[in-house]
């Protein structure tokens, strides 16, 4: 695997007075110039993983890296380095790039592009 762009470790969602957990102790790794996606049923917690991948929801334990920064300690660094346009998410390591790729139209220079089916509901 190529050096990743994206570790997720034991990652954990519980909503208050929810019966099971909404992510549930997952972990993954993504690499440089991988593609990855979340496929599943509903309910399955990929809305939910995303979420707390882009800093918009808090997870209930785990930790997370991206782009070499962790996502409880440098969050504002994390959302530097993510970019969503029509439904994808990319987690790239150089935001002028970043916004470089995007403006071409072109996923080639991305490291890793993420699409939540459940986020675009």
């Amino acid at each position: 695997m190529n050096k990743p762009v994206i570790t997720v470790t034991n990652l954990t969602k519980r909503y208050k007075n929810a019966a099971l957990p909404a992510v549930d102790n997952i972990s993954f790794s993504v690499g440089e110039g991988e593609f990855f996606a979340f496929l599943g049923q509903n309910g399955a917690g990929k809305t939910t993983t995303i979420s707390i991948l882009t800093t918009t929801l808090a997870k209930t334990s785990g930790s997370v890296n991206i782009a070499g920064y962790d996502l409880d300690r440098e969050s504002r660094q994390v959302r530097n380095h993510i970019l969503i346009q029509k439904g994808t998410i990319v987690f790239q390591g150089a935001p002028a790039e970043l916004k470089k790729s995007f403006q071409s139209e072109s996923l080639e220079d991305a490291y890793v592009g993420l699409l939540a089916e459940g986020g675009r509901q």
